[in-house]
């Protein structure tokens, strides 16, 4: 199989409440909004070319949210990304540290706890 020819194209993640994920990815993360249909429980944003579909999920779901994502965004400026979500009340797990690899890493979490990171 060749492997070349894989791509991301979409990320699934879930969230309890659609209304407070909706501010979250489009007034605090900045990303825009491709369509939502909240009938049937979801928003589709861009992010990088990718489509990030965000879904209401229910109890018994397996894309329940309050989970580790393993998603990594890498940003121009960390620490400012950092101050900016820190001052609009974005919780991260610990400010921005240096790596063994030289970049900065720090990790933040949306609405329902899903855990991003942000790479420097």
């Amino acid at each position: 199989m060749d492997q070349t020819n894989y791509r991301v194209t979409y990320i699934r993640i879930g969230t309890s409440d659609l209304d407070q994920a909706a501010h979250f990815y489009a007034n605090i993360m900045g990303l825009s909004t491709i369509s939502r249909n909240k009938d049937e429980g979801y928003i589709l944003y861009s992010l990088s070319g990718i489509t990030l579909i965000v879904e209401k999920t229910e109890a018994n779901d397996d894309l329940q949210p309050k989970k580790y994502l393993g998603i990594s965004l890498k940003v121009k400026d960390i620490f400012r990304t950092y101050e900016d979500f820190s001052d609009l009340g974005v919780q991260f797990t610990h400010p921005p540290e240096k790596q063994f690899w030289g970049g900065y890493l720090t990790e933040f979490c949306d609405p329902d706890d899903n855990v991003w990171t942000l790479l420097g």
